[in-house]
């Protein structure tokens, strides 16, 4: 019997356990209050700081230069963020039946997702993103299996460990592997010196345009190629929002390191591709040991206090704002300012106590695929042939 892994290797968990959090008075103007704390934010507030370093003078007295500050931006910023351009580059054009982006998979899976333009719903976002993940996931272990025009039975399989292993190794190589990838320039780049070789036009392989080569590769072989970058990039996006689950502050960084690069080449990131290796270099890299981590163990807390439930500070921090802002602050006495500094702001967790009844109840939002809904995505995928093997080269 083969041990099959169900989540990553651990690289740098932080401890479980529930944090002692103290809201701090909603303040107009800085009061020195938070003196000492750790400065996060989201990257609007990094670049407000960013811009009065550069305003101000060097001041030669310590406590009075920011010189010497530096500022962390918030790990669900960085998810919600970066998730949302990544998602925006794949989802398609809904107005072409035949484009097979993602908002073809979310269609045929029967989850009304609109195009996330506006920042409304992060959650819904990344769970819907994971959704079209794990079912083109499944499609690729059906293809590797030899049952590409299967559906999914009511009744469950069973099947040896060690072919289960086999499967995912050989769907792996075959759909997530540099080789993969690589297989399809090199089938392109073939046909392209075979015509070259036949025309009278006098030019090597090594002359060819990349554009004209991009424009003369069949169909199928860029939607293959646009299915497998897909599938990369949202792979990125569900192990890092895993891994924050999990409390894995170093498998974050390993995704943050990866979204680094990406940022550099791809719309709406521009800002991020100048903070997010900076601040990764100094948790990394700069700061004395001991410091880094501290801060990095700070960057995730859990809650409730339990296991597999960890989220970034500044998503805590966006759900008692949501409160203060949308219960306490449209209708009511709470509509006074100095009333919302002076009593809501501070006693939060104890309105919500209140509000909520005396039992906490605390639940798990997690998305669920049904038989029904993975089928019908399954025949979508059969008609497109989304994973067509006629132009792409077999990777052993």
């Amino acid at each position: 019997m083969v041990e099959l892994r169900k989540d990553p290797p651990e690289i740098d968990p932080i401890a479980v356990k529930k944090p002692n959090i103290t809201m701090l008075k909603l303040m107009v103007a800085s009061d020195n209050s938070a003196e000492g704390m750790v400065f996060e934010g989201d990257l609007g507030t990094c670049m407000n700081l960013e811009s009065l370093r550069k305003q101000r003078k060097p001041s030669g007295h310590l406590e009075t230069s920011l010189a010497s500050c530096f500022t962390l931006l918030g790990a669900s910023h960085i998810l919600w963020n970066v998730a949302q351009a990544i998602y925006l580059m794949h989802y398609g054009n809904p107005q072409d039946s035949n484009n097979l982006g993602a908002w073809q998979t979310l269609s045929s899976l029967g989850v009304p997702a609109e195009k996330p333009t506006t920042k409304k719903d992060f959650s819904l976002m990344i769970t819907n993103l994971t959704k079209s993940h794990e079912a083109s996931i499944l499609y690729c272990l059906l293809t590797v299996m030899g049952y590409p025009h299967a559906l999914l039975p009511d009744k469950k399989v069973t099947l040896p460990s060690q072919k289960l292993k086999d499967v995912v190794d050989k769907c792996y190589t075959r759909f997530f592997s540099p080789a993969a990838f690589d297989a399809l320039d090199d089938d392109s780049d073939d046909s392209d010196a075979s015509e070259d070789s036949q025309s009278s036009t006098g030019k090597t392989p090594a002359t060819l345009d990349p554009q004209k080569t991009l424009r003369n590769q069949p169909p199928r072989v860029l939607a293959l190629k646009n299915l497998l970058l897909r599938l990369r990039d949202f792979a990125s996006i569900v192990e890092c929002d895993r891994a924050m689950r999990a409390g894995d502050i170093g498998r974050v960084i390993n995704m943050w390191n990866r979204w680094a690069v990406m940022a550099n080449g791809m719309t709406g990131l521009r800002n991020y591709a100048i903070h997010l290796p900076r601040m990764v270099l100094l948790l990394t890299k700069v700061l004395p040991e001991g410091l880094a981590t501290v801060l990095r163990h700070s960057l995730l807390v859990c809650p409730s206090g339990r296991p597999n439930h960890f989220v970034g500070k500044d998503f805590y921090l966006e759900n008692q704002n949501f409160w203060l802002k949308y219960f306490y602050n449209h209708s009511g006495i709470g509509t006074e300012i100095n009333r919302l500094k002076d009593v809501f702001s501070l006693n939060i967790s104890i309105g919500l106590k209140g509000d909520s009844g005396k039992n906490l109840i605390i639940q798990s939002h997690k998305h669920e695929l049904t038989t029904d809904s993975i089928n019908n995505f399954l025949k979508m995928a059969q008609q497109h042939e989304i994973l067509s093997d006629k132009t792409h080269k077999q990777i052993e």
